[in-house]
């Protein structure tokens, strides 16, 4: 179709009225998408999801709790940057040190259970 628009055959007009009706699934909205079919219903599904935990979070309110409000879904395509056992910025040391501090009597693990941990 661009080709037709150089070779003068369609109008500049015809062109923008034909890329806004492609349909959701074609390649332009895929390579919006991050390669991904993303069309209105995938989005109205997404964002009624989201919906019904601000709904599920304003209940918990009404009941006269109060907890923060959920964070807006990510895209199911998106890879969660939280893993478990990820320790952030924190080194094995500090890492063992909050392990001893936050157990039992401030002692939660002994000296010398941790000797296969390896700094990363």
């Amino acid at each position: 179709m661009v080709g037709a628009y150089w070779r003068g055959e369609v109008t500049l007009r015809q062109l923008r009225v034909f890329i806004q009706h492609l349909p959701p699934t074609s390649a332009l909205h895929r390579a919006r998408m991050d390669g991904h079919a993303w069309g209105n219903v995938e989005a109205l599904l997404w964002l009624i999801s989201h919906k019904l935990g601000v709904l599920d979070q304003r209940l918990v309110w009404h009941r006269g709790k109060r907890p923060r409000w959920p964070d807006f879904k990510e895209f199911p395509w998106k890879k969660d940057q939280r893993k478990i056992g990820d320790r952030g910025k924190a080194t094995v040391g500090q890492v063992i040190d909050f392990l001893r501090a936050i157990g039992p009597g401030g002692k939660g693990l002994p000296d010398g259970d941790v000797t296969t941990v390896t700094d990363r």
